[in-house]
């Protein structure tokens, strides 16, 4: 015989993960939503909207966080996860326009490989900056910009990542570095 009882628990347990995961997705989109605004923003050095940006993010970000954490299993949700590395590549590339120290993944309450993959991406943005940069005439920013991405490339080489999704934004930064690499010999060819 079936314990209905047991049965009719475990559906209403279902039942209310399936709500609180579509509410988590529904402001993960927000959450990465404001990020992308947030890089937008930086791109188009309009640093006063970034820092509104900024604020409603963080706030958004708490928001999600006390839905991640309020049932088991929410917090490894992929569209938690891809709105926290957003978030990661959107509050570094502010820190980074405004000549500020990064953030840790500690301070801004993401997982070790969450903060990873957005430092990775992080790396794609900062080639849009460096590129920027150059076209409006400023070498030296590109260069400084070329210098932080090599940075970051020295610390991803200390890991060992295997097959995994780090391992795949691991590689773009390697990439990426190529591309300002590239950019900074034709700069120096030209002058």
């Amino acid at each position: 015989m079936i314990d209905e009882k047991e049965f009719r628990g475990m559906r209403k347990e279902l039942e209310a993960y399936d709500r609180k995961r579509e509410e988590l997705i529904i402001q993960s989109r927000v959450l990465l939503k404001l990020s992308k605004q947030l890089i937008y923003s930086v791109q188009r050095n309009d640093i006063k909207d970034a820092e509104k940006l900024l604020i409603k993010a963080i706030n958004e970000k708490s928001a999600l966080d006390q839905i991640a954490f309020s049932m088991q299993r929410l917090e490894y949700e992929g569209s938690y996860s891809e709105a926290c590395q957003e978030y990661v590549e959107a509050v570094t590339i502010l820190e980074f326009e405004k000549g500020k120290k990064m953030s840790t993944a500690k301070n801004l309450k993401v997982s070790t490989g969450d903060y990873l993959m957005g430092i990775a991406d992080l790396t794609g943005e900062l080639v849009r900056l460096a590129i920027r940069s150059i076209i409006a005439g400023k070498y030296d920013s590109a260069g400084k910009i070329r210098n932080h991405v090599d940075i970051i490339w020295g610390e991803f080489l200390k890991f060992d990542f295997r097959n995994s999704k780090i391992r795949r934004k691991f590689d773009s930064i390697k990439y990426n570095l190529a591309k300002l690499d590239d950019l900074m010999c034709e700069i120096k060819l030209k002058r």
